[in-house]
């Protein structure tokens, strides 16, 4: 369901910026990396037996559940974004 949005996302922008049609694609992969790196930090956090990551944000997983998809979706967006653009 995220590639999905993603995707309608990427078609708004370049129909109604004109951007290059790659930045569809550059937000699809983007968003498969956000959700497996959710999956695999919180698989990190089961295997520890940890519950919260910290006490800022407590029940919410701390900090670290609220980046953890960003961890692994930024650097790939932004290769993506060097290599195709």
């Amino acid at each position: 369901m995220e590639s999905a949005g993603s995707a309608i996302f990427g078609f708004l922008l370049v129909y109604f910026f004109e951007s290059n049609p790659l930045l569809i694609l550059i937000l699809i992969i983007g968003s498969i990396f956000a959700f497996t790196g959710d999956y695999f930090f919180s698989f990190l956090k089961r295997q520890s037996g940890i519950k919260d990551t910290g006490s800022m944000l407590p029940g919410h997983g701390g900090i670290l559940d609220r980046m953890d998809s960003h961890f692994s979706a930024t650097p790939a967006i932004t290769l993506l974004i060097i290599i195709l653009l």
